[in-house]
């Protein structure tokens, strides 16, 4: 019996390989989930975001007697947060917000933004989306365009049942916020 070393230092081929392998499968799985991580984290600001800009637009209309003015965007009197001169902006300008608030992507080509309008107690906003009732008077749709992480089950109203004016609902792959000063 000899005990000469072995004249094959190193690994072989195979045995390479299946490491490569198995590095390559683990931080593929570590990848997907940071991405997954990062998209519920930007889903989890938005709506952190728009819980400060609903509390905003409340505030101005108690100083103001009225909401801030939304600019009529084609025919549905939207604007949106990727605009220049948007209601953010008279929000920050006026005091009522701190900081400048857009989403974390805010692009209209990414398909991923905030709007607002206003509208009159009964105006029919065409589609599915039925009016807040007439004794509500006056009443704003704050909103976010394209939830990234969120599953049904995870948003604020689970159900996507059809929206309560003063409460969160995901209607045609948009989630609002509907209110007044004169919740219900």
């Amino acid at each position: 019996m000899s005990l000469k070393p072995s004249k094959n230092k190193g690994f072989t081929l195979i045995e390479l390989l299946v490491v490569i392998s198995i590095i390559g499968l683990l931080s593929s799985l570590a990848i997907m989930s940071f991405t997954i991580s990062r998209q519920k984290s930007r889903d989890g600001q938005r709506y952190s975001d728009l819980n400060v800009l609903s509390k905003a637009i409340q505030i101005y209309q108690i100083d103001t007697s009225s909401y801030p003015p939304a600019q009529t965007v084609g025919a549905n009197n939207f604007e949106y947060s990727f605009d220049d001169d948007n209601f953010i902006k008279i929000l920050l300008d006026d005091g009522y917000v701190g900081e400048n608030i857009t989403d974390p992507i805010n692009s209209v080509d990414a398909g991923q933004y905030y709007f607002y309008g206003t509208f009159d107690a009964g105006e029919n906003l065409g589609g599915s989306v039925p009016p807040c009732e007439e004794s509500w008077g006056q009443y704003y749709i704050l909103g976010v365009t394209n939830l990234e992480g969120f599953t049904n089950t995870e948003r604020p109203n689970p159900n996507n049942s059809p929206y309560t004016c003063g409460a969160f609902t995901a209607i045609q792959g948009y989630d609002y916020y509907i209110g007044n000063f004169g919740e219900k």
